[in-house]
């Protein structure tokens, strides 16, 4: 009895009681409030404010990862700019600099300068192959599975429940997909970052 009101006694847990009695009670008060159209009706409101919060809470989580900084003294740092490429390069690792361009959503006078700055930290090469392919060095693959580790750590750190992570980020790439595919082919008026 002692650990059910231990467990109850928490904020979240009693915010769960409450809306599990109301909705009990407004179940059995009003005959309709129950019924499938109501009940998808929420369901839809539920969804679409979660997708209203959802970018927002994702800039959150990179402002925050970016704030901490790395504590390997090896990583280094990246704008997000070169961030963009780098990724890339992870899964196209010989990829010219026009697809790269696309991909990112950088302008090509853009990128050539995101490129050198990637060239002088020694992250990646440029390779003259009939045209022009853009490589990671060694270095820059070290790089990036040294960043990406220091943001799981950072996440993991943070805590919360990982058992719906596999759905979350299926979530997340098929929003990154549709959102890359319809991607404007000129640019729109920059948007302000909360």
């Amino acid at each position: 009895m002692n650990s059910l009101l231990n467990r109850l006694a928490t904020w979240d847990n009693l915010l769960a009681a409450l809306t599990v009695a109301f909705f009990t009670v407004a179940a059995i008060a009003v005959p309709i409030f129950a019924n499938a159209f109501n009940l998808s009706q929420a369901a839809a409101g539920f969804s679409e404010k979660a997708l209203l919060v959802l970018p927002m809470v994702l800039l959150i989580i990179a402002r925050e990862i970016q704030f901490r900084g790395y504590t390997d003294e090896r990583a280094v740092p990246l704008s997000r700019s070169e961030g963009m490429v780098m990724r890339y390069l992870q899964d196209h690792p010989a990829a010219p600099p026009s697809r790269i361009a696309d991909a990112t959503g950088l302008l090509r006078t853009n990128l050539s300068a995101v490129l050198r700055g990637l060239e002088r930290k020694g992250l990646i090469e440029r390779r003259a192959s009939p045209g022009v392919t853009v490589r990671p060095t060694e270095r820059g693959k070290s790089n990036y599975a040294l960043v990406r580790q220091e943001w799981a750590s950072a996440v993991s750190a943070a805590g919360g429940d990982t058992s719906h992570l596999d759905a979350a980020l299926a979530l997340l790439r098929a929003a990154e997909a549709g959102l890359t595919s319809a991607r404007p082919q000129v640019p729109g008026r920059p948007a302000t970052l909360m």
